[in-house]
């Protein structure tokens, strides 16, 4: 099997069943689990630099003022994603969850055909019809 095709498998598999972790978790506060999650991300994603030799270039991302201020916008919205994800499961709102993820991406086209003028291709508006069309349903 191919890599790449093992590695997707895996992260949807990990994905997949993480609403049965969370809600096993339920007695621990939703804040510490994100807490538990931020750190260990971190202490993975940081190992993983290091062992790819990339760490002179994070340092140089980390001195860079405005790159800096667009990546802690960013860790914020998906600690809020995260968050939001684990308080939900362990309130039994698994199913506006599901729902939610679903149509993220069609939000997202949206808000990047809307707020940042982008263009889309033929294909692309074809499918976004599709997408509007089976959330109808």
């Amino acid at each position: 099997m191919n890599s790449g095709v093992a590695a997707i498998v895996a992260a949807c598999t990990i994905w997949g069943l993480s609403p049965l972790y969370y809600k096993h978790l339920s007695m621990v506060p939703a804040e510490q689990l994100l807490a538990h999650r931020t750190f260990w991300s971190f202490v993975t994603f940081f190992a993983l630099t290091a062992m790819q030799g990339k760490l002179p270039a994070l340092w140089r991302l980390l001195r860079n003022t405005p790159m800096l201020g667009r990546v802690a916008i960013a860790a914020l919205m998906v600690s809020a994603n995260w968050f939001l994800f684990i308080f939900a499961i362990q309130n039994d709102r698994t199913t506006e969850t599901s729902l939610g993820y679903y149509i993220f991406p069609l939000v997202s086209v949206l808000l990047g055909v809307f707020v940042l003028k982008e263009g889309l291709s033929r294909c692309k508006r074809w499918r976004l019809r599709w997408q509007r069309w089976r959330l109808a349903c």
